[in-house]
């Protein structure tokens, strides 16, 4: 599944085989975003247990008693009653993503624009730990595994880091590979763990790549439009 600022949802299949990838479908699910905003995307939300898909952006379908758009979404995958929205300001740090614990945790972990990451606890007004990742950055992406003490994050540029919550890095990556060997300089603008795998993918402008634990991506053929009109 992959979402654009156009207000767009579009499904894949078989992208482990390159040669057999195909659209399964595709729908508007907002027909009010301001793409023009910076801030502004096409947030997702998917809860598997109720088959339900969160959508959100710079628009006002839900009262959010906020003045800023919805930068990240987050449901507890349960009973999909509760909702964690983080927000968007012009003129400092922004809520980049934010990830509830599984199983009816408590438990929720953001990172901000400003390059640093925070454990929270529901029931506490106070983060409980803060990591520093990039305080000489702009953190543009991050995602959380869902079962393996993993966190990916992306600054502006191609650079992707995989560290463990003990802040231990684990790996580092480049997104999208160009013409012989060079890379495109635009932004990593979201990334997002497999539930049960360990595969990436990293989402910058109209491409998607997905990394594994082996040595090789997979490019999604996103810009296909004509179904959309």
């Amino acid at each position: 599944m992959a979402g654009s600022n156009d207000g767009v949802v579009r499904l894949f299949r078989n992208i482990d085989e390159p040669s057999n990838l195909e659209i399964v479908s595709g729908w508007r699910a907002l027909s009010d975003v301001m793409p023009t905003n910076k801030i502004s995307r096409l947030i997702l939300d998917w809860q598997q247990f109720t088959g339900s898909l969160l959508c959100s952006g710079d628009v006002r379908e839900i009262p959010t008693k906020s003045n800023s758009c919805v930068t990240c979404l987050t449901s507890d995958n349960v009973t999909g009653n509760l909702i964690v929205a983080g927000f968007g300001d012009e003129h400092s740090a922004s809520i980049v993503n934010a990830f509830l614990g599984r199983g009816g945790s408590q438990d929720l972990i953001t990172g901000s624009s400003g390059g640093d990451i925070k454990f929270w606890d529901l029931r506490v007004p106070k983060s409980l730990k803060s990591l520093e990742i990039y305080p000489s950055g702009e953190l543009t992406s991050l995602t959380v595994h869902e079962h393996a003490p993993l966190i990916s994050c992306g600054i502006n540029g191609q650079s992707v880091k995989i560290f463990n919550t003990k802040n231990e890095i684990k790996g580092s990556i480049r997104a999208h590979e160009g013409f012989l060997g060079s890379y495109r300089n635009s932004t990593i603008n979201c990334l997002g763990f497999h539930p049960h795998q360990l595969l990436l993918g990293c989402g910058s402008d109209n491409n998607v790549t997905i990394f594994g634990s082996e040595a090789r991506s997979i490019k999604l053929p996103f810009m296909i439009p004509e179904i959309f009109e």
